[in-house]
C-alpha cells in the first residue's frame, strides 16, 4: 500500500486542515484524467479566479502539465492505466492514498469548487455522493474527450469492474452511488455545469454546457502534404477480439488503396497497445508519450488517420488547415458501442471526414 509510485505531493507550508494556504484557503478539488480535461480545467480555473495554490488535484492518469506543479497538492497516478483486474489490484495503493486525502479535505468543511470527469470512479462519485448532502459544493464536470459524445452508461463497462467498484469504495470508507445515467456525471443533480471543447452532440441538458475554446495553435513547421499519421486508440479495449480482429482488416484494407508516399504512427499515450499496432511496425512511430494536441504545432504530416479518437476534433480545432479521416465508424459504433452514432454528430461538425468500412470488409 506504500507503493512509491503513488505520490503525494504537499508544500511544506500547506495543511489540509482547513488552515490559510499561501494566504487562501485550499477549497477546490480538481480531477483529471487526460490532456484534455487538464486543459479544460485550468481554463475553468482561470474563468473563476481560483488560483493554483487553492487546488486539491488527483490525477486518475499520470500525467505531466506544467500549472500542475503550482497547485497546493498533487495525487499521482503513477503508472499506465490498467483494464485487467490484475492491472487494478495495483492501483490499490493509489486509490488508499488518494480517498484518505480526499475524506479529509471533504471532512474539513472548506471545499467549495469541484471539477470532475465522471461519476464511475470511486474517488469522483464518492464527491458525488458527499456533495448531495452538502449543497454549497458546487460541481462542474470536465469534458474529457469522445465519451462525452455518446451515451456511455454502465452497460459499456466490463461487468466485473462495475461489481468490483461498490466493493472497493466500501474497503476505503467512500459513499457509492449506483451511476444510473451518462457516466460523466453530468445528469446528477450535484452537476451545474459541463465544460467542452465542442457543443455539437454532446451528451449533458443544453442549459449546462459552457464552451472552453480550443483556439488554433502557431504553426512552427510546414507539414508534408504526401504523408499520413496514423492515430492509435483504445478502441480494442471496448470490442470483441473477433470484431477488433475484422475492423483491423478493414482498415489495413483501406490504408492499402491510400497513395501517400510516408506514413507515420502515433500510438495511444496511456492505452495498452491493441493488436493493430503489429501490423503497422513497418511505419516509424513518433510523439512517445505526447498527446496530439502537444504535437500540433510541428506535425510532420497533413493528413491524420484514426477512428474513434478525440484527437482528430481537437486537431481539427487548433490546426483547421490538416485533414482528419476518421475510419470505420459504421462499424465500431455497433460493435463497441451498442449501435451509438451519436458520435458521428461530432465528428462531421468540425469537418472531420468519415469513411465507412462496409467497402472493406
Amino acid at each position: 500500500l506504500s507503493s512509491t509510485r503513488h505520490l503525494v505531493y504537499i508544500a511544506s507550508r500547506n495543511t489540509v486542515q482547513g488552515t490559510p494556504i499561501g494566504g487562501k484557503m485550499l477549497d477546490t478539488l480538481v480531477f483529471v484524467n487526460n490532456e484534455i480535461s487538464a486543459r479544460i480545467a485550468y481554463a475553468v480555473l482561470q474563468q473563476k479566479g481560483i488560483a493554483c495554490n487553492r487546488v486539491a488535484l488527483f490525477l486518475t492518469r499520470h500525467l505531466e502539465v506544467p500549472w500542475f506543479k503550482d497547485c497546493a497538492i498533487v495525487v499521482d497516478y503513477g503508472r499506465r492505466p490498467s483494464f485487467s483486474l490484475v492491472g487494478q489490484s495495483a492501483l490499490v495503493g493509489y486509490f488508499w492514498k488518494a480517498s484518505r486525502l480526499l475524506c479529509r479535505l471533504l471532512d474539513s468543511g472548506n471545499i467549495r469548487t469541484c471539477l470532475l470527469v465522471n461519476n464511475d470512479n470511486p474517488l469522483m462519485n464518492h464527491v458525488f455522493a458527499v456533495s448531495s448532502e452538502h449543497p454549497e459544493i458546487e460541481i462542474s464536470v470536465l469534458a474529457e474527450g469522445i465519451m462525452n459524445f455518446q451515451d456511455i452508461q454502465l452497460k459499456n463497462r466490463d461487468r466485473w469492474r462495475t461489481k468490483l467498484k461498490p466493493v472497493l469504495a466500501a474497503f476505503l470508507g467512500l459513499k457509492w452511488q449506483e451511476p444510473t445515467g451518462h457516466l460523466s456525471g453530468i445528469f446528477e443533480p450535484a452537476a451545474k455545469a459541463l465544460y467542452t471543447f465542442a457543443t455539437a452532440g454532446v451528451v449533458a441538458p443544453k442549459e449546462k454546457v459552457r464552451v472552453v475554446s480550443f483556439e488554433p495553435v502557431t504553426v512552427t513547421s510546414s507539414a508534408d502534404s504526401d504523408a499520413a499519421l496514423i492515430v492509435m486508440t483504445g478502441l480494442h479495449l471496448w470490442m470483441k477480439e473477433a470484431d477488433y480482429r475484422d475492423f483491423s482488416d478493414r482498415f489495413i484494407r483501406w490504408l492499402e488503396t491510400l497513395e501517400y508516399k510516408k506514413y507515420y504512427v502515433k500510438r495511444h499515450p496511456r492505452a495498452n497497445d491493441g493488436p493493430l499496432l503489429k501490423r503497422l511496425e513497418r511505419f516509424p512511430i513518433i510523439g512517445e508519450g505526447l498527446s496530439l494536441e502537444d504535437m500540433a504545432p510541428d506535425l510532420p504530416a497533413r493528413t491524420i488517420l484514426g477512428f474513434c479518437c478525440t484527437g482528430l476534433v481537437t486537431l481539427r480545432l487548433i490546426r483547421p488547415d490538416l485533414r482528419c479521416i476518421d475510419f470505420g465508424s459504421d462499424n465500431y459504433c455497433d460493435t463497441a458501442y451498442f449501435g451509438d452514432r451519436s458520435v458521428e454528430t461530432l465528428l462531421k461538425s468540425v469537418g472531420v471526414d468519415l469513411v465507412p468500412s462496409a467497402p472493406y470488409s
